[in-house]
């Protein structure tokens, strides 16, 4: 069908309200029908016309949900052919907020009994349209595997925008609301770009105030516009003929044109504002979660961007060059010079020579003296540059960070160690202690006696919270265990939910939980089991969410079962392939799944 290019109706007869959403005529779309509420409408950025979805080329076969807003639509009749529709990329929180909103106004046009807050289950309702809707408002964001607990988290952390069913009776866990059910609002965007751009045209899209500002702190004469250049330039361009001037006028003339175009430029230059800390926090996470490789500059603000955040969660004073600056051009004293090098350096090679035998002594005790106070006061070995080259020897034999630090999720403080367990032993930790107090000698295990006692002793299996430079070996040992793909590097938003068994630098077990007390991993390395790695794990998950029912999959034939009924899991419904898109073809594992729940 062609597209229209005219209307039944005069448009501009129309009498519109303050908002234009309404007009008193009831006058709308191609068709020029009436508003219907059961019906989502959008509308035209040139016209300001609304149209109904149904009539619309591009949205007839999907029309937008309730409360939409973020989008770029032009009308065939404005367009002069074919429509034009372009959806925002949304934000966490305005996707949710679109989801709740939509939700909710198919409630409120329902027949059924109408209440102030209408809640949604999270997994079965909010979870099931997003996923719908991804590649209209959430594309072009990877969809992984832990994006439910992003939602999950979205909804927790933002009180003053949904409303938590926990203590209702009628509801409960899992259930949420809109605080308010006011239109939504379009901050101002850029359309996003076609989905072939990659995760690279985001990240530059990001760091377009950075390079900004690295425009306006750059010398303001450019080559193009150095005062040498152009006075070559009005040289080369002057009639010969003409009368030359003077250097005093001359130099008048040149700098009155310089304030002009430095006056222009002051106009037209860009408006810079200062990031928030939100904001800062926002691009970080990105830049970290990015799926393809970041450019150098993206690295650096990484960077930076971590260390601010760093020095924040230490209470330490951020550095401010302006400020910095400021207060030395305040200050009543003379600005202090960097310290030069040594007089004694400076000496031609004449007076060098000519200086006595004495003084050549004089200057070389000194310089022994020098040394020596360099060598007192020198830089610490693990700050140094030689621990970058040879490591510390505390990583030798660990994976976890010297000092505690605060968790990102809730500010919460983590040590670098859970427990060491120097009472269990498994197999393979017995066969690793002889084989390194042999020392590659033939030596029958009876011999070793008091040696190996004290060897294994000193040996421990060590339960840590989950870091970064963890990240690789626990994806292979979950790889190792279940499939290929597994990235567990969300969890790194909330380490306080996690726990890794580890055997010096080795990952031999690990579990994963979600802030919402749902456990998506639980695995221990093949030959490292009797040794209660897996029980105290899942013991320190259950602690540290006391008042939450934990739930968990689990495959039919698993035998970690049995140790999640010793626990207390009633398993409530048993769900066929759902490990389908999973488990490879060649597993030992069921593909059908049990879900397990244990009630608090």
């Amino acid at each position: 069908m062609p597209p229209l290019l005219k209307r039944p109706y005069d448009l501009m007869s129309l009498t519109w309200n303050q908002g234009h959403t309404r007009n008193d005529q009831d006058i709308y779309c191609y068709c020029g029908k009436g508003y219907n509420p059961h019906k989502s409408m959008a509308q035209c950025q040139r016209c300001e016309q609304w149209y109904h979805c149904d009539c619309m080329a591009c949205l007839k076969k999907r029309p937008l949900m309730f409360g939409d807003v973020f989008y770029d639509f032009v009308c065939s009749i404005c367009a002069g052919g074919d429509e034009q529709f372009q959806h925002d990329t949304l934000t966490w929180i305005e996707a949710v907020q679109l989801v709740l909103f939509h939700l909710t106004r198919l409630k409120r046009l329902s027949k059924g009994k109408q209440q102030e807050h209408f809640y949604f289950r999270y997994a079965n309702e909010i979870c099931e349209l997003a996923e719908s809707e991804w590649d209209r408002i959430l594309a072009p964001k990877p969809q992984t595997s832990m994006w439910r607990n992003t939602i999950a988290s979205t909804l927790s952390t933002h009180p003053k925008l949904f409303l938590s069913g926990a203590a209702l009776s009628d509801y409960g866990k899992g259930w949420w609301a809109l605080v308010s059910e006011e239109p939504l609002l379009r901050q101002k965007r850029k359309a996003r770009a076609m989905p072939s751009s990659g995760s690279e045209q985001k990240i530059t899209k990001k760091l377009k105030r950075r390079a900004i500002k690295q425009e306006t702190d750059a010398s303001p004469a450019s080559d193009d516009a150095s005062p040498k250049k152009q006075k070559i330039e009005s040289t080369m361009d002057q009639d010969p003929r003409s009368p030359k001037k003077s250097g005093k006028q001359a130099t008048r003339e040149s700098s009155g044109d310089d304030d002009g175009e430095s006056q222009d430029a002051a106009k037209d230059g860009p408006k810079l504002r200062l990031i928030s800390q939100q904001d800062e926090w926002h691009i970080l996470q990105e830049l970290e979660h990015a799926s393809g490789e970041l450019p150098p500059e993206a690295m650096r603000l990484r960077r930076k961007l971590a260390l601010r955040r760093l020095k924040r969660s230490l209470h330490l004073k951020l550095f401010d060059i302006d400020a910095a600056v400021r207060q030395q051009l305040r200050g009543k004293g003379p600005m202090e010079p960097m310290n030069g090098p040594a007089k004694d350096a400076l000496l031609p090679t004449s007076a060098t020579e000519a200086a006595g035998a004495g003084s050549r002594a004089a200057k070389a005790e000194a310089e022994a003296r020098s040394k020596e106070q360099l060598l007192e006061k020198g830089t610490p070995y693990q700050n140094s540059f030689a621990s970058r080259l040879y490591g510390t020897a505390r990583r030798a034999t660990t994976l976890t960070a010297n000092e505690p630090w605060l968790s990102a999720w809730n500010g919460r403080k983590l040590r670098p160690f859970i427990r060491r367990d120097y009472e269990n032993k498994t197999a393979r930790m017995l066969l690793l202690d002889q084989i390194t107090i042999a020392k590659g000698q033939p030596r029958v295990a009876k011999t070793l006696g008091t040696e190996y006692e004290s060897h294994a002793n000193d040996t421990s299996i060590d339960y840590v919270y989950f870091q970064r430079e963890l990240l690789d070996p626990t994806n292979q040992l979950l790889r190792l265990c279940f499939w290929d793909g597994i990235d567990v590097s969300e969890s790194l938003q909330f380490p306080e939910y996690s726990i890794v068994a580890l055997y010096k630098r080795c990952v031999v077990g690990c579990a994963f939980m979600t802030p919402e007390a749902y456990i998506t991993y639980f695995a221990v390395l093949p030959g490292w089991e009797r040794a209660g790695i897996g029980q105290f794990m899942l013991y320190h998950l259950f602690q540290t969410m006391i008042s939450k029912d934990i739930t968990l999959h689990v495959s039919a034939n698993n035998n970690a079962m049995i140790l999640y009924q010793k626990f207390g899991f009633k398993p409530e419904e048993f769900i066929v392939n759902f490990y389908d898109k999973y488990l490879p073809n060649e597993s030992i594992f069921s593909k059908n799944a049990f879900f397990l729940r244990l009630r608090r």
